[in-house]
């Protein structure tokens, strides 16, 4: 399969048509730009919230999220369309905010490539409650993908631009790669149960969770190429923080720079990792949680941190840049007459663009896309 060149066409237009681009797509949008010296341009998407009716009369307000960033500027993720559905939607540069098909309960948005094809999931109601199938939304138009022995339900987690998807399906989850919509299972690091991927790049790398019986085993990562692993143990810190197949959050860039962000119960730890080596990141101070959600090529990785006593709520959460070995608040890189708090740093591009939420003047929670001022 033919990789596409549209990401480096784009990308060669520079930042202000990308920004031009974006305002032209988002009637609603505004922009915020650097000054006094601030590193970023900030285009407000507008509230993420969406307020929904009941049959009460009352009114829910649902948070959409932000699933992922391409190098083009594509932003994919949900937003709420009742109070157990949400839809799949696609943000994209070159036109309107627009949700995607999806089943009775509605699904989400995890990746989306340079040509714009985006993966994550579908959720159909069932007896009881709900399934999740792993699903691809070509033009908008969603395909379930095929499981494997254990079955269908699971989750398409990403894509890179040839078109080539890794999730999990299955109960228990196994891993799995699909080329041309054909489900591949992925074989288990050896003394493993499982492996879990989250991410895949360019070459095809595809970084995971190794998945182990039991809780007394260290705690692996690992990258897989060509149906080869590197294993990876996590520091002796962080050992303590992740269950037996407990994350919080993973990425990978394209020269296999990763962060891993592992939890249990009230604490969440991130690590880095690159070249091989494993690295725990300290959170600001003792009470604090950090998670690290992506990284890019030029290594900076983003995320937030909040209280530990807040549990895994983000709602006095600080969005941070990680660099060079030091966490920036995002906050105090984009114009002082910004009036939105960030609070969530998602995904970030090679082109140093990051999507996340922000919090507006009346509580709400909007979407945001930094973009590198000049």
């Amino acid at each position: 399969m033919t990789r596409t060149s549209i990401t480096r066409r784009r990308f060669t237009i520079g930042s202000s048509a990308l920004i031009a681009g974006v305002l032209a797509a988002f009637p609603g949008a505004r922009l915020i730009r650097a000054q006094d010296g601030a590193a970023y341009d900030l285009i407000d998407l507008g509230p993420f919230e969406t307020s929904v009716p009941t049959d009460s009369g009352f009114a829910i307000n649902g948070n959409g999220r932000v699933g992922g960033i391409n190098d083009v500027g594509d932003v994919c993720g949900r937003v709420a369309v009742s109070e157990e559905r949400f839809s799949p939607a696609i943000w994209p540069v070159t036109g309107t905010m627009r949700r995607l098909k999806s089943a009775t309960l509605g699904g989400e948005a995890r990746a989306i490539n340079a040509d714009g094809v985006v993966v994550g999931r579908q959720q159909y109601a069932v007896e009881g409650g709900y399934l999740t199938r792993p699903a691809v939304w070509r033009d908008g138009e969603p395909t379930n993908l095929p499981g494997l022995l254990f079955g269908d339900e699971g989750v398409a987690r990403d894509i890179n631009d040839d078109g080539v998807i890794i999730g999990g399906v299955g109960t228990p989850v196994i891993g799995a790669r699909w080329v041309d919509d054909e489900a591949e299972e992925l074989p288990n690091p050896d003394g493993a149960i499982g492996f879990a991927p989250w991410r895949i790049n360019n070459a095809g790398t595809i970084f995971g969770v190794v998945v182990l019986e039991s809780a007394d085993e260290p705690r692996q990562v690992a990258f897989l190429r060509e149906d080869e692993y590197e294993l990876i143990t996590l520091p002796e810190e962080v050992q303590g923080y992740l269950s037996v197949n407990g994350t919080t959050a993973i990425g990978m860039s394209e020269n296999e720079i990763a962060v891993v962000s592992v939890g249990f119960e009230s604490t969440i730890y991130p690590v880095r990792i690159e070249d091989g080596e494993a690295t725990a990141v300290a959170p600001p101070s003792d009470d604090l949680n950090l998670a690290l959600w992506d990284v890019n090529d030029a290594g900076d990785a983003v995320g937030h941190y909040w209280p530990k006593a807040d549990g895994l709520a983000t709602g006095d959460a600080v969005a941070v840049l990680h660099r060079d070995g030091e966490l920036l608040e995002l906050n105090g890189l984009v114009a002082e007459s910004v009036d939105l708090r960030i609070h969530e740093a998602l995904a970030i591009n090679d082109a140093g663009m990051i999507a996340g939420h922000a919090v507006g003047p009346n509580g709400m929670t909007h979407g945001v896309i930094l973009i590198p001022a000049g």
